[in-house]
């Protein structure tokens, strides 16, 4: 789980990281993945249980006032691309749906 904020042209862009140990037979079976945005922070759940947060300071805060995205990948955390086996397979990502919603002012 991350969220990245500021801009490369203003020499802001960074990005706060949670980690998930996920499932062995995370290939096996679809998950639900879900993410609440409020004002003073952000609430990371994996099959409706929370399993993490990240609370939005006065400096971050700043930076998520502009439009955001919700980006899908499966990517690794560069420190962790060492323990990978050389005979990985390819493995592909299916998503059965997303959903956005905004809450009510």
């Amino acid at each position: 789980m991350s969220l990245h904020y500021g801009t490369i042209e203003g020499g802001t862009k960074s990005q706060q990281i949670r980690f998930l140990k996920l499932p062995n037979d995370i290939h096996n079976q679809y998950y639900r993945y879900a993410c609440l945005w409020e004002p003073n922070r952000i609430q990371f759940y994996f099959n409706g249980y929370l399993i993490g947060q990240i609370r939005l300071n006065h400096y971050l805060a700043s930076y998520l006032n502009a439009d955001m995205y919700v980006v899908l990948n499966q990517s690794f955390h560069n420190e962790f691309l060492q323990y990978l086996p050389a005979n990985m397979p390819v493995y592909s990502m299916e998503v059965d749906y997303i959903r956005v919603y905004a809450l009510k002012p």
